[in-house]
């Protein structure tokens, strides 16, 4: 029997932000992301040009010495930086692409992810996927929130790795108006928030809210913190919504997410 979608579910499948990220996975299953670097080059050009077609930036980027080993033109387009420039530069040139307020929140989560990926074997690494939000500038000097998609591979047949990256532009209309990463490691997916946003997010909280907040993450349910607070439980609710909205999430778990990563 087949149930047909809600309207909520239907309008969020045809929207622009859906139907990029559909488009990006499709042509992502394409790649032998498995290959080494110059088979992968030498292999997936038809792929590599769908990128182009498609406006979505693509670069590789060489772990061990920090610098870019591949930018395509679609990438150049979006930022404004020439390719050669790009190539020379390295990644000391993120903070001319990166908007100011995002790019420490940026650096926190990469580092995170980085720190996980030193504890896993090379093939858990190659089996590794991370998407991140932020704001990057663009040609016309303006900002503009993008999704960066990227996957580990490895080149020439040795464990020496390279981060194979994509960036797109996200709509006027997307949903995700912070920076925040997600890293999927097999089957299991985990949303990252860097510890310096987590920070300044919590202190948007009151001093109750925090309390009430710390509370929760130890699995105290709105009467037992009520009666320890000696509050009604109707006060606690009102506690716990406000929190909520403030952390801009929509349930308890993501609140304690972002309470965990203030203090990791």
């Amino acid at each position: 029997m087949n149930i047909a979608p809600n309207d909520k579910q239907s309008q969020e499948s045809e929207s622009p932000s859906y139907v990029l990220v559909r488009q990006l996975v499709n042509v992502l299953r394409k790649l032998d992301l498995n290959s080494d670097l110059h088979s992968f080059l030498k292999s997936s050009v038809l792929d590599l040009r769908m990128f182009e077609e498609m406006g979505i930036g693509i670069y590789m980027l060489n772990y061990e010495h920090a610098t870019y080993l591949y930018v395509n033109d679609a990438m150049s387009r979006i930022n404004g930086i020439d390719k050669s420039i790009l190539l020379k530069s390295g990644l000391a040139i993120i903070d001319q692409i990166i908007h100011p307020d995002d790019l420490i929140h940026v650096l926190h989560i990469t580092q995170k992810v980085a720190t996980l990926l030193l504890k896993m074997s090379f093939k858990e690494k190659t089996e590794s996927r991370l998407k991140l939000f932020y704001r990057i500038k663009q040609a016309n000097g303006t900002y503009s929130w993008c999704m960066q998609m990227n996957q580990v591979m490895h080149q020439s047949n040795s464990e020496k790795l390279v981060d194979f990256g994509t960036v797109i532009l996200m709509p006027e209309n997307h949903i995700v108006h912070k920076v925040v990463g997600y890293f999927s490691q097999g089957e299991k997916t985990t949303e990252i928030h860097s510890k310096a946003h987590a920070g300044s997010v919590l202190d948007s909280l009151s001093r109750r809210e925090k309390e009430v907040l710390s509370f929760v993450a130890n699995g105290r349910i709105s009467q037992e913190i009520a009666t320890s607070l000696g509050l009604s439980v109707q006060t606690i609710k009102i506690h716990r919504k406000n929190i909520l909205k403030k952390l801009d999430v929509k349930s308890s778990i993501q609140a304690i997410a972002i309470l965990e990563s203030a203090y990791k």
